[in-house]
């Protein structure tokens, strides 16, 4: 019975046991379907992604980051605060990522070389890592990007994170080919800013230089660390901003190829490996176009080099460091679900740009002309940026520099030092490298001297904070009001400003006392009153509050209103640049104030250089002067107070005589203005005058130096030179031809006007000399002025026309300038209104004079020319001249008429009472006595038939044939006529864009032919023509002396006179040669059937070569 109940017993805790299991394991699956229900359904731990996806949380981590996919925390967790989930859809999008067989292979790689490296196996190990699997991200940048745009707008962080990268030393952490990599995309993003100066906006703060860009309407922003020694800190996790940064360089890369692609140039560039070792930046890039360097993205520039060669112990080394590195990260790597701490937050995110549109026009040429030298010292990388970006060039200590130190064409020099380095040209502007920001931020070229060397710079503010609402910084809205009172002078006098600023004060905690109205016993209401405040007396404490005050802002007054005497050549220089914008300093410059009548103030500066085109844009409005009403700017496009020929002046004028509410048009009809105009004309001729004055002195006082005299202490304000040249040769070099045009505009001071001129001269060697000193140098029996025109002072020196007077020993004037014809000469018509009375009566008897001359034309030749003398009066008093020299009857002497019309008189008749004479027109009178002229007639009389021979050759080409004055050496020479064009003004008027090619014909000279009596050539000639041996050969002789002596003289032939000169000599080379003029030409050679195959064989040659490219 007892082992029948212990039977019973067991059998029913079998059964119960059996019962309990089903009963837990029922439980455990509700549970497990609870957790594939609802919003649990919707996450997965880390840990169970990692083993779904088979790979390890190295890259897991990475290919999150690649893809976009972040933890997400749900709405509540029962247990495990810490633990880290994700979407299991996100989870789900990750296992049919082709990455992952990637690193999966990767990851059984790390295998084979960690069991290679165990066994010491080091050839199977280096022979694996040569074979390491690689990956692209090309799909992933289109998928994440799908268009352009969208890859620009996410390249703020790229391009923080790759400049970041490429500033810092290798280390174990990251390696140099990252390194490398991310400096060349850095290079490569730059370069393209520069040459399509799309930078707008830089920053230099502590954290390193923020930069602003625009790309296709994209505003990215950016910072580029300072260059510093960085050292790796252990609380950066690197390998999660490692992954980052392959993402980005993979953007950078897509990035970099679209932009150069938009430009048509070649991706990647290369680089200069000599100009990358000595220290350049963006100018160790080459950039080459597509049609040179043809073909898709080529291979990024290799990181390091590398060899084929066996492997070295240093590089089993480093295989070994790396594989100790694998199994550190395999043996941390371990699945956690635990939330480790991260890296701590940067500062690299972008600031927000709040400002104001920019002058993308003026900022692009903003340094365009400036050429800037930096020290050693200086962020020579930074500068690079923005000087290419500006329109500038840069130079810098080193041998990759295009510029030398000692360059003459550098026009700044950047020096971060207490101290200016010495010996620099005084030319040269010498700033700190804050200057450069500062300048690019305001857009404008800033005055220099608040940023010389040892001195405190202003205050460089952020221009991403310029819009900010309630933000004015009471430094921006010093330099705003500065500047405007410096620059407008509207503002004159003491500025005050309303600023804002925290004190400490008390906050009052009880409430204010209502007023009480009056009553009929008001001592009882104040009793009352005061009762009250002492029973009420309120709360205080102390906190921050925020007033507003009154500060003092700028004191000074307008430059032009204070004395001259008060005022400093730095102040003057520094108002010379807020007003012209000119970083250079000013040549010269004339403060000066007029009183009486009319009374005005007035500061006018000459620039040392020229602008741009200023020439050509001489007969435009020229904006250099501003017109000031007691202080109020006017107006600066007002061209009424100084002639076109002083259009370079700049300056400001201010007067107290004109009304302020007055228009533009009735400016232009006041006489006060036109007053003032001339006493400013004078003024300006006056500071110029000064300048010739300056230069003059300072040459008779190095003649007294080579005498041995000594001359007192230069001024450097009256001379400044550089390489040799003085204030004023560098006026005349700049606006030499200004001077000249006044010469013709300018009547009235047409004399002081030619005390300016300065020409080269037969004696002045490579100087140029004032007619003053050409008077002084003369000798005591000349008594004109003798010059010529032409391209250059060389072929001058050595025309046939000058040779008399070098004989002579007579200086001679050189004029090389095209505007110098007009000079000296004017060729505009009487005014048709000064004979406007006559005009009906002259014109009836222009017309009965065509009549009476056409009847006697044939009869009386003679008396008809005498006609046409007493007749030269007459035609230049009325326009209907023209039909007489029109008509056919007049046609051969049509020219005779039209230059008695035209009557070209001289603007610079004389200077000094010594007349100015051209020695390349004909009647060149030198000083002769009684047995000259004999001789003179003996050779008329000797030579007449040779003369009259070649008169009649010559026929209507030549005016006539005459005896010359003019000739020592050369056979013959052609000269023109009296009041004819010159050879120079014949290629000045044929060169003019619109001139009319149908009136040269009537306006060109006819030349003269003159001979040299004592020449072999013309004697034999003449000796022939005695004879009777006038036959071809002399007739040939004598025209190819002709053609000879125009083209000497710088004449033009005509198509047909240039088509026989032609011929002609190649009858005299051929006669030379004793060749017959009518030999047939020689057969043609017969090509071997060789040559034939070796040219077809280099056609298939350069063709295949062509194929090839």
């Amino acid at each position: 019975m007892a082992k029948a109940g212990e039977a019973a017993k067991a059998r029913a805790d079998r059964k119960a046991h059996i019962k309990q299991k089903k009963k837990f394991k029922n439980r455990n699956a509700i549970g497990k379907a609870r957790k594939n229900v609802g919003s649990a359904a919707k996450y997965i731990t880390r840990t169970q992604a990692v083993k779904k996806l088979q790979v390890t949380l190295k890259d897991f981590r990475r290919l999150c980051i690649l893809k976009g996919i972040y933890p997400r925390e749900p709405k509540k967790k029962f247990k495990g605060g810490n633990t880290t989930y994700y979407f299991a859809k996100d989870v789900a999008f990750l296992a049919h990522e082709p990455l992952l067989d990637k690193f999966r292979e990767q990851k059984a790689f790390l295998k084979k070389i960690r069991r290679a490296v165990g066994r010491h196996d080091k050839k199977i190990a280096m022979r694996l890592d040569a074979r390491r699997p690689e990956y692209r991200l090309d799909h992933l940048i289109r998928e994440r990007y799908p268009t352009f745009l969208d890859a620009l707008h996410e390249l703020d962080d790229a391009l923080c994170l790759v400049h970041l990268f490429a500033s810092i030393a290798p280390s174990q952490y990251v390696e140099a080919s990252r390194v490398h990599n991310c400096n060349r995309l850095a290079r490569e993003f730059q370069a393209y800013v520069t040459q399509t100066r799309s930078l707008r906006k830089v920053f230099v703060s502590i954290k390193g230089f923020y930069y602003q860009a625009e790309i296709s309407g994209v505003t990215l922003t950016w910072i580029v660390p300072h260059a510093f020694a960085q050292q790796p800190s252990m609380q950066v996790d690197y390998r999660v901003m490692l992954s980052f940064l392959e993402l980005y360089e993979a953007l950078m890369t897509f990035v970099n190829f679209k932009l150069y692609h938009s430009l048509g140039l070649a991706y990647p560039p290369q680089i200069d490996a000599q100009r990358d070792d000595s220290g350049a930046f963006l100018s160790a890039m080459l950039l080459r176009s597509k049609a040179i360097d043809s073909g898709s993205v080529a291979a990024p520039v290799a990181a390091a080099p590398s060899s084929a060669k066996a492997p070295t112990q240093s590089q089993l080394q480093a295989l070994k460091r790396k594989l100790e590195q694998v199994e550190r990260d395999a043996a941390v790597e371990k699945p956690s679900d635990q939330v480790g701490g991260g890296a701590p937050d940067d500062d690299l995110a972008p600031m927000l740009d709040d400002s104001v549109p920019d002058e993308i026009a003026t900022l692009r040429t903003l340094f365009k002309g400036c050429v800037f030298f930096c020290g050693r010292e200086s962020p020579i990388a930074s500068l690079e940026l923005l000087v290419l970006a500006c329109g500038g060039k840069l130079g810098w200590e080193g041998e990759a520099s295009a510029f030398d130190a000692a360059s003459a064409s550098i026009t700044h020099q950047v020096v971060d030092r207490p101290c200016a380095p010495s010996g620099l040209p005084p030319t040269r502007e010498v700033v700190q490298p804050q200057w450069v920001y500062d300048c690019v931020n305001a857009r404008s070229l800033l005055p220099t001297h608040a940023y010389r060397p040892g001195k405190l710079c202003p205050p460089h503010l952020s221009p991403f904070l310029d819009g900010s609402e309630g933000y004015t910084p009471k430094e921006r809205l010093q330099a705003a009001i500065g500047e405007m009172a410096t620059r407008d002078g509207e503002i004159d006098g003491e500025i005050d400003a309303e600023i804002d600023r925290e004190i400490d004060g008390d906050d009052d905690e009880g409430e204010e006392e209502e007023e009480e109205e009056e009553s009929e016993d008001e001592e009882e209401e104040i009793e009352d009153a005061e009762d009250e405040e002492e029973d009420d007396a309120p709360k205080t404490k102390k906190v921050k509050k925020t007033v507003s005050d009154w500060e003092l802002i700028n004191d000074a007054k307008a430059l032009w209103t204070r004395n001259p005497a008060d005022i400093t050549e730095e102040e003057y220089k520094s108002f010379y640049q807020s007003l012209t914008k000119d970083f250079g300093e000013p040549l010269t410059h004339t403060h000066f104030s007029a009183e009486g009548e009319v009374e005005f103030k007035s500061i006018l500066y000459i620039p040392k250089e020229a602008g741009h085109d200023v020439y050509n844009d001489y007969y435009k409005k020229q904006n250099n002067l501003k017109l000031y009403v007691r202080r109020v700017m006017i107006t600066d496009e007002f061209d009424e107070l100084l002639p076109k020929y002083l259009g370079f002046i700049k300056g400001v004028v201010d007067s107290d005589s004109l009304p302020l509410n007055v228009s533009r048009e009735m400016l232009q009809q006041n006489k006060v203005l036109k007053v003032i105009g001339k006493k400013m004309t004078r003024k300006a001729l006056a500071m110029i005058k000064s300048l010739a004055d300056a230069d003059k002195k300072d040459g008779d006082e190095e003649e007294e130096e080579e005498e041995g005299e000594e001359s007192p202490k230069k001024d450097e304000s009256e001379v400044d030179k550089e390489d040799g040249e003085s204030k004023y040769d560098q006026f005349w070099k700049s606006f030499g031809k200004y001077i000249k045009m006044g010469l013709i505009e300018d009547a009235a001071n047409r004399t002081r006007l030619a005390k300016l001129l300065r020409y080269a001269t037969s004696k002045s060697g490579d100087k140029e000399i004032s007619l003053e000193e050409y008077v002084a140098n003369m000798k005591d029996d000349q008594k004109n002025i003798y010059y010529i025109s032409g391209d250059d002072k060389d072929s001058l020196m050595k025309s046939p026309s000058v040779e008399k007077l070098l004989a002579k020993d007579i200086e001679i004037i050189f004029m090389t300038d095209a505007v110098d014809e007009y000079t000296v000469r004017r060729g505009a018509h009487r005014p048709y209104h000064s004979a406007m009375v006559l005009h009906r009566a002259m014109f009836l008897f222009f017309r009965l004079a065509i009549f009476l001359i056409t009847l006697v034309e044939l009869a009386l030749s003679n008396l008809m020319s005498s006609c046409l003398n007493v007749f030269t009066i007459f035609l230049t008093l009325s326009p209907p001249s023209l039909i007489i020299a029109r008509h056919h009857l007049f046609r051969q002497h049509s020219l005779h008429i039209l230059s008695c019309f035209a009557l070209q008189v001289q603007h610079l008749t004389e200077f000094e009472g010594k007349r100015l004479i051209n020695a390349s027109r004909e009647g060149l009178k030198l000083e002769e006595g009684d047995k000259e002229k004999k001789r003179e007639e003996l050779y008329k009389e000797m030579f007449k038939p040779f003369l009259d021979f070649a008169k009649e050759t010559l026929g209507k080409k030549v005016e006539k044939v005459s005896i010359s004055k003019h000739l020592v050496k050369s056979p013959v020479v052609v000269l023109s006529a009296d009041y004819g064009w010159t050879a120079q003004m014949e290629k000045v008027m044929k060169s003019q864009a619109f001139a009319d090619q149908s009136k040269f014909e009537f306006m060109k000279s006819k030349r003269m032919f003159e001979v040299n009596p004592r020449h072999p050539m013309i004697i034999e000639l003449n000796n022939k023509i005695k004879e009777g041996a006038s036959d071809d050969n002399t007739k040939d002789a004598v025209m190819s002396l002709y053609l000879s002596a125009v083209v000497s003289a710088g004449y033009q032939l005509t198509p047909e006179d240039a088509q026989d000169f032609s011929s002609r000599i190649t009858r005299i080379v051929t006669s030379g040669l004793g060749v017959d003029a009518d030999a047939e030409l020689a057969p043609e050679l017969d090509v071997p059937e060789d040559a034939e195959e070796e040219e077809e064989e280099e056609e298939e040659e350069e063709s295949s070569t062509k194929e090839e490219l």
